[in-house]
């Protein structure tokens, strides 16, 4: 098995200290403006809910906000609260007592009395400078979803969001998500699901539906998983860039599926997933100590675990015809569990949740992984094969480099 020791991690980079109040993003320069003062939940609430304050920017002052309700934002409609942090490399560090905001300087939306599938709701606007906490939401902040039109269009910046089941959640049922998380925080998710960040079309969408994201400068730690791409209905596609993030102690830093069923966690019965798309591209991430749920699935997690087409059991069709680009340049691989990247075309498990076992049905037929690794001096141990169980038609196919196949489930040299 080939392993180079890291030499280089973002994570060893001296504290720089930061007091940054965040800017709106340009497209919010002239919103009109509109002020809470400090734990004013009415105030909020009705500022937000007034469908005359879209194109607003809501100023809130430092404090702690319990809501009582979910907030759901107006078209064009962005949060600003205080929060400033210190940087490590452009990313948020841990303060030393502890936390990621100043403690003077924190807004929080507190979302523990909040139950159902969300507690901010954004089809088009963002929040800036705040920080969301609560352990029950479905997800702290929720694009999409049943009965949600888009396109949506959302920006996260400088954002700590911690606790919930989610972090962050896009879902898209019919035409296009953009999503845009920078220089924040997304930690310590549980319970069943525990995303740092999601992005999912779910098996209801309509054929064609897509989601763009752009993830840097953040901080990913103590999550299940720290991001996550699921394409359970067909034809659909992901454009997904993460770049410069830190992705620390999570069960596994990135697990990408896109496509895939959910039978066997969710139960029911599933037709297969074709024809979807998935182009993701990693470029100076670090990934620490990730794989820590390693033993409680299979395959194993590890630092980015990859699988195009993933047949949860026997409850759903097979997926055939589907296709990711995957490219992993300049990574810093630190500790991660089992390998720090794990890659299949095609997988059929038996249907047992979470520690399923090969299957000897087919995933499918026709699945690409075309992965490109431009890792310079940062190598790591890089675990792949083409298909799990074998493929009986031989179409599913593991490409490396953009051109070396891989047909056993060996190391790649």
């Amino acid at each position: 098995m080939k392993r180079i020791d890291i030499t280089l991690s973002l994570l060893a980079c001296a504290l720089v200290a930061a007091l940054v109040v965040a800017v709106v993003p340009a497209q919010a320069d002239e919103l009109r403006l509109v002020k809470i003062r400090s734990g004013d939940v009415a105030g909020l609430a009705a500022a937000v809910a007034d469908p005359a304050n879209a194109n607003t920017l809501i100023d809130l002052e430092p404090g702690v906000y319990p809501l009582a309700a979910p907030l759901r934002l107006q078209p064009n409609q962005f949060l600003r609260g205080a929060n400033r942090y210190q940087y490590s490399g452009g990313t948020p560090a841990p303060r030393p007592g502890g936390g990621y905001a100043d403690p003077a300087s924190e807004t929080v939306l507190d979302c523990t009395l909040i139950t159902g599938p969300g507690c901010v709701f954004i089809a088009e606007g963002g929040l800036i400078g705040l920080s969301v906490s609560g352990g029950t939401p479905g997800a702290l902040v929720q694009v999409g979803g049943a009965g949600s039109v888009s396109p949506f269009d959302v920006d996260l910046r400088r954002v700590d969001l911690r606790g919930g089941q989610r972090a962050f959640r896009m879902q898209v049922t019919e035409g296009h998500g953009s999503a845009t998380i920078e220089q924040s925080v997304l930690r310590d998710t549980s319970g069943f699901f525990g995303f740092g960040w999601q992005l999912q079309i779910p098996s209801v969408a309509a054929s064609g539906a897509s989601i763009d994201a752009t993830i840097t400068n953040s901080m990913i730690t103590g999550n299940k998983f720290g991001g996550f791409v699921a394409g359970l209905g067909s034809d659909a596609s992901f454009t997904v860039t993460s770049h410069a993030n830190s992705y620390v102690g999570n069960g596994a830093a990135l697990v990408l599926h896109p496509a895939r069923d959910a039978t066997a966690a969710l139960g029911g019965t599933a037709p297969g997933v074709h024809g979807n798309r998935l182009t993701f591209h990693t470029e100076s991430d670090a990934f620490v100590r990730n794989g820590t749920s390693s033993d409680s699935y299979w395959p194993q997690l590890g630092g980015i675990v990859a699988t195009t087409a993933l047949r949860t059991g026997p409850n759903s069709g097979p997926h055939s015809n589907n296709a990711m680009q995957l490219t992993v340049k300049d990574p810093s691989f630190t500790d991660n569990a089992v390998a720090d990247l794990l890659v299949y075309a095609a997988v059929s498990l038996d249907g047992n949740f979470p520690q399923g076992l090969p299957s000897t049905e087919p995933a499918g037929e026709n699945n690409l992984l075309d992965l490109t690794l431009d890792v310079s001096a940062h190598t790591g141990t890089f675990i792949g094969c083409a298909s799990i169980p074998t493929d009986p038609t031989g179409t599913n196919q593991l490409l490396v480099e953009g051109g070396t196949v891989i047909e056993n489930c060996g190391v790649i040299a």
